[in-house]
């Protein structure tokens, strides 16, 4: 409830009792009482409509933590599967790479066994 709704009601609640102390006069202490129980009743009217409303507060930051919250595992979610695709293609890269290597390392053996085979047979048929 709002501020206004509640001054609406306690304004209709004070002219309802000055209506019936008109059609049926009290005594001043019957009046003062009467006053009193509305006043409790404004001020109770009052409380409840600010407890509605913190509790309206309360349920949107529940609900924004709750939507942060969300975002956040998602944003976790796509850092995991960028992390693991960079992985997938660091280790594709690598794998590329020694075989690269591999091939280089295994055509420069056999150019140096090539190399020595040809010495060695050159040695053979060149005497000293």
């Amino acid at each position: 409830m709002s501020r206004f709704r509640v001054l609406l009601a306690a304004v209709t609640a004070c002219l309802v009792v000055l209506g019936v102390l008109a059609v049926f006069p009290l005594k001043p202490l019957s009046l003062l009482m009467t006053l009193v129980v509305i006043a409790i009743a404004v001020l109770g009217l009052s409380l409840l409509a600010n407890l509605a409303s913190e509790a309206g507060a309360t349920d949107r930051d529940n609900e924004s933590l709750r939507n942060r919250a969300e975002a956040q595992v998602l944003r976790e979610e796509d850092a995991a599967r960028m992390a693991a695709a960079l992985d997938d293609e660091r280790r594709t890269s690598l794998q590329a790479l020694a075989g690269q290597l591999e091939l280089q390392v295994s055509s420069l053996i056999e150019a140096l066994a090539r190399s020595s085979t040809a010495m060695a047979s050159s040695a053979d048929t060149n005497p000293r």
